[in-house]
């Protein structure tokens, strides 16, 4: 068993068909289930309906898209210690979930015929509301804890319908239950249902790996809130390993710490700092041209040659090799190997393990890598889950706590008042364009310039602003940023203010849950970074009102990660590929894994809300495919909402289909980047300063995106995807046109780009092309001549815009 999913026959893609590659990792997917809502309370004594209970819709009204007022995300609260709760809720619950039509379809796409569905439904039905299912041995032959042990990730019709399915195999298949099915349903629908289950099987997940099963190894777990010092500790016995690797959850986390192993940034365990201080080093292994030498300046500090180690770098996206043999490796965690052995490993943000979508990586790490001493940091949150994976690995288990290095108080708030705003702040925000409008007003206010920071941004980018506001010398002394701050960054942060405590999720405005609050505005106070003026973090709002709802979250107690997340493995994606009738699609494939599958509780397979959507487009767009390249694409980082890339995307993969030659040059053809980029690139070489060019910033930042998914696919198909030279240089040139279209989203900036208009005006009735919202569409990105009046009007609506 693999700790990847690989696909399973050899012929194009027709559902049934699978084809191996052990290194791909799948992103699982669940159905939404939307005909109603599962409940969360406890039920009278009389069944409940299913649908709807006026107590929970008094609690979680729902409200229509783009509602302005937010709600409470709805949760499944049954306590995994009261079996009792549990059984009532699985018994008043259970008849109207068999109703659902989605339910049935799901069934028949698993190879269930349409005419035993409703008779096998109503038996099983039957024995759940007539208590045979009730009994504590029955409790436990089929997990029934499992309704206790949803996360905050979860809606509760969708957790419910993959637990009552996957009750619904284990006691299909039975042998016990034999005689009552064969009086309802034909022979040859049980021996289906059967042989499903059994493919479906994953009773060891720890066998899986058996290099580290060889070992009793020693893992750590450093634990603590934001700013305590957990993952330096961790760290120091990194960088005094004879071997070792560092897997974090971002690039931009895996680049830093690169930089500062190779700098001799980080003092061994067992080393103390040089008291003088030591030029940055080079190691020995860099040469003048190496990629160490391009790469740009992360950390501000500064490193002692004697401390510093040659490591490497991998990513999803890139490759820095510093030297062939070098012992240290720095890395993305779903880019581990369990074969490579280390010395030792540091994992970080352990508490990711129950991240509905990349979860299974850091479980795979705990139970799967091959290195003598491990360790695990993150929130106390994780320690219960990784105690329980570790009890089936006989390896020792250490736990250290740490506090916060710095004091974290509740601040007044600003009632509005942006004036009240002062160096060292970081104000959130939940969308792009409020964060620029609040940089634009910030900046207006109060004479102080802003860094931005947001999720569309480059990685490269976001380093860059951070240490923007990190530098006292550069100008700028306010950082505006959405809760991409949240991880990752090194930020000086005084205060953080929270714009909304609440952030639109696709569907309506959603109040911030316990760990997004404390994980932005744990930020807040960054330990040796700040002066004695004020010590600790400050964290308030911007308007009066939403101050208690942070302290309320602030005061919580976060509740233990009920689950860790499994990733499929290769045998399984072959056995169920198998089992599957031919001609059933991707996503009934992939959905069976997470209905079916029967683990130790606590295990749970991953979810992601959009495989279904992806799977299908791939299908439609290129239908020759394997179902090993159609899993390639399916996890494959491609901006799937992200409409300036869905031409690019959609060509990417039917140009792969029918050539087996991807180059870089055709998929630009037609599209508006290298316009965009051109132009901008104009305006760098032509102007003293930028000029704001809103939708020029859009189009690069998808631009970048794209680039990466491009190097993504090339490091798993480089002969297919060989342009990566020129992939690298593009993006550097994006990169800095980046840089420098953010230097013009002020609004002092649109009022210079006006009144420069206003003047030019006078002399000309045509003026050079100034709004990227003409783009040629031929992609070229020649300049066009635009009326004045045009152009005025679009500078004055980016104004009004920000």
């Amino acid at each position: 068993m693999q700790n990847a999913l690989a696909i399973c026959s050899r012929r194009s893609f027709s559902p049934s068909a699978n084809t191996g590659n052990p290194f791909l990792a799948l992103y699982y997917t669940t159905r939404r289930f939307r005909s109603g809502n599962f409940r969360g309370k406890k039920q009278s004594s009389s069944p409940a309906s299913l649908w709807s209970s006026s107590s929970y819709n008094d609690k979680y009204p729902r409200t229509r898209v783009n509602a302005s007022k937010p709600v409470e995300k709805p949760q499944l609260n049954l306590s995994p210690d009261n079996p009792q709760e549990i059984i009532d809720y699985f018994k008043s619950h259970v008849e109207e979930w068999s109703k659902s039509p989605k339910l049935q379809s799901r069934l028949q796409s698993f190879g269930i015929p349409r005419k035993d569905i409703d008779p096998l439904l109503r038996r099983y039905v039957k024995s759940v509301c007539a208590g045979e299912l009730s009994s504590t041995q029955a409790y436990e032959r089929y997990n029934l804890v499992r309704f206790g042990l949803s996360s905050e990730d979860d809606f509760p019709d969708d957790y419910t319908d993959i637990v009552m399915t996957a009750v619904l195999y284990d006691w299909a298949s039975d042998p016990s239950n034999q005689k009552t099915l064969e009086s309802v349903i034909t022979p040859s629908t049980i021996v289906s249902i059967r042989n499903l289950f059994e493919a479906a099987q994953n009773k060891a997940p720890p066998d899986a790996f058996p290099e580290a099963r060889k070992l009793r190894r020693k893992v750590y777990m450093h634990v603590g809130p934001t700013n305590s010092g957990k993952t330096h500790n961790a760290l120091r016995a990194l960088a005094a390993a004879n071997t070792g690797v560092y897997a974090g959850p971002l690039r931009l986390l895996a680049h830093e710490i690169w930089l500062r192993l190779n700098r001799g940034e980080i003092v061994p365990l067992g080393a103390e700092q040089d008291p003088v201080d030591a030029p940055i080093p080079t190691p020995a292994v860099v040469t003048a041209d190496s990629a160490l030498d391009a790469a740009p300046v992360v950390s501000a500090t500064r490193g002692n040659p004697k401390y510093a180690r040659p490591c490497n770098m991998l990513t999803g996206e890139e490759r820095r090799i510093v030297h062939d043999f070098a012992p240290l490796l720095s890395c993305t965690v779903e880019m581990l190997s369990a074969a490579q052995p280390w010395d030792v490993a540091v994992v970080d943000e352990i508490q990711m393990i129950a991240d509905a979508e990349r979860g299974y990586a850091w479980t795979s790490a705990v139970i799967g890598l091959n290195a003598k001493e491990l360790h695990l940091c993150g929130e106390e949150t994780a320690v219960p889950i990784v105690e329980a994976l570790l009890k089936d690995t006989e390896d020792e288990l250490v736990v250290k706590r740490y506090q916060r290095l710095t004091p974290l108080s509740i601040d007044k708030p600003l009632e509005g008042d942006l004036t009240k705003i002062e160096k060292g702040d970081c104000v959130v925000a939940f969308s792009r364009k409020r964060i620029f409008s609040l940089k634009s007003k910030i900046e207006s206010a109060t004479q102080m310039r802003c860094a931005v920071v947001y999720g569309k941004l480059p990685p490269e980018l976001r380093s860059e602003q951070a240490d923007l506001f990190n530098d006292p010398k550069s100008g700028y002394d306010v950082i505006v940023g959405s809760d991409a701050i949240g991880m990752g960054l090194n930020l000086k942060i005084r205060r953080v203010i929270f714009e909304k405590v609440s952030k639109f999720n696709g569907k309506e405005l959603q109040y911030l849950s316990l760990s997004q609050t404390k994980q932005i505005a744990g930020r807040a106070g960054r330990y040796g970074m700040l002066g004695d003026e004020k010590p600790g973090g400050f964290v308030t709002s911007l308007d009066k009102p939403d101050l208690p709802f942070i302290q309320e979250k602030l005061d919580q107690k976060p509740q233990p990660l009920p689950t860790a997340r499994l990733g499929p493995d290769y045998e399984m994606s072959q056995r169920i590929a198998r089992i599957l009738p031919l001609g059933t699609s991707l996503e009934a494939i992939l959905n069976a894994q997470i209905y079916v599958s029967k683990t130790p509780p606590a295990y749970r397979y991953s979810t992601s809300s959009q495989v279904s959507s992806v799977s299908t487009k791939i299908q439609t767009w290129a239908r020759d495919l394997t179902l090993e390249d159609c899993i390639t694409f399916v996890l494959a980082p491609m901006p799937w909402k992200d409409e300036a890339c869905t031409d690019c995307v959609q060509k990417l993969i039917k140009t792969y289909v029918n050539t087996m030659y991807v180059g870089l040059a055709d998929l630009l053809e037609g599209t508006t980047f290298m316009g965009e980029l051109e132009f901008l690139e104009k305006d760098m070489s032509t102007l003293d300063r930028p000029l704001p060019r809103v939708r020029a910033l859009e189009v690069l930042e998808s631009f970048h995106r794209f680039l990466g998914v491009y190097n993504w696919l090339a490091l798993r198909k480089p002969v297919s995807f060989s342009d990566v030279d020129e992939v690298m240089a593009l993006k550097e040139r994006v990169e800095r046109a980046l840089h420098w279209g953010l230097e013009g989203m002020t609004r002092k900036a649109v009022a210079q780009g006006v009144r420069k208009l206003e003047k030019d005006s006078t002399t000309s009735e045509q003026v050079p092309y100034m709004s990227s919202y003409e783009v040629t569409r031929s992609g070229r990105g020649k300049p066009i001549s635009t009326p004045v009046s045009k152009v005025r009007e679009a500078q004055k609506n980016a104004l009004g815009s920000l």
